[in-house]
């Protein structure tokens, strides 16, 4: 089987409720693609291989950008997003290998991670608490990382962190990055995130306010829910949940795991302070 002749859009599969397509390509661009790994909100990353040097790729095809679908809004976004990982160099971040748009796909290519995302690896008991812990820490450098470059995450949450088979955190998907001091596509007083781990400022569309603070408070809420078994505040609808993030205030961890030690908590709750002037600002 070969790809499509390049330059040439396909004709449109056939579109699920999301408005995406239900069944995967062949090909994007040289890219194998195997099997679909997960969707978002605008995207759908497929597990891959690049036939150049037969390395297992993911490979992330953007098919909105907010309410927009044309092919030049997308290979905006992909430029956009493959731009933020210029100068991140960090060990614990998955950086871009490859951007661009063919055959009708706007795509990013990623190395593949073999391993087992927090959201399935916390509840299944694979990681101890020390080891949750120890790698948590090496999550928050790079973090740290890219907030010295300037970028706020904006989407941490499990779903994002991945534990690798070589014993490794990764933090993934940067495609919701602000950088500090610019104006993001979906502008001010949008709501940018996942509302069980967004930070009150955040839960308002309050932009101009965010700081590395937000991502602190993102990183607490992983952290709370590590330790508990549950996220901080959920409520029975999304914008439930973001008033929660607002206004109501965050049940001690120890009230849901009384084996908690005081010292772990009192980092948990810092991170998780309504007013971001009192949360760890690093």
């Amino acid at each position: 089987m070969s790809p499509p002749p390049r330059g040439r859009a396909p004709t449109p599969p056939p579109s699920g409720e999301d408005g995406f397509p239900t069944a995967r390509p062949g090909f994007v661009d040289r890219f194998v693609v195997l099997s679909e790994i997960g969707r978002g909100r605008n995207s759908i990353v497929y597990h891959g291989v690049d036939p150049r040097d037969r390395s297992a790729v993911a490979v992330k095809v953007v098919y909105a950008v907010g309410d927009k679908r044309d092919l030049r809004s997308l290979e905006a976004a992909v430029k956009e997003e493959a731009n933020v990982f210029r100068g991140l160099k960090h060990p614990s971040i998955v950086g871009v290998k490859e951007a661009g748009v063919a055959d009708g796909h706007a795509y990013l290519v990623f190395p593949f991670v073999q391993g087992i995302t927090y959201e399935h690896a916390m509840p299944s008991g694979l990681l101890s608490r020390k080891r949750f812990i120890e790698s948590m820490i090496k999550v928050a450098q790079a973090v740290h990382h890219a907030h010295e470059h300037g970028l706020i995450h904006r989407d941490l949450k499990p779903g994002n962190l991945i534990f690798g088979n070589d014993g490794e955190p990764y933090v993934l998907d940067f495609g919701l990055s602000w950088r500090r001091g610019a104006k993001s596509a979906e502008g001010v007083q949008s709501i940018v995130g996942t509302p069980a781990y967004m930070s009150p400022e955040q839960a308002r569309g309050e932009e101009e306010k965010l700081t590395p603070a937000s991502d602190v408070y993102s990183l607490g809420a992983i952290l709370y829910e590590g330790l508990t078994g549950v996220p901080p505040l959920v409520g029975d609808t999304p914008w439930k949940t973001l008033q929660m993030a607002m206004s109501s205030p965050v049940p001690p961890p120890t009230t849901l795991n009384p084996d908690l030690s005081p010292g772990v908590e009192k980092v948990v709750l810092w991170c998780l302070e309504k007013d971001a002037g009192k949360r760890y600002p690093t």
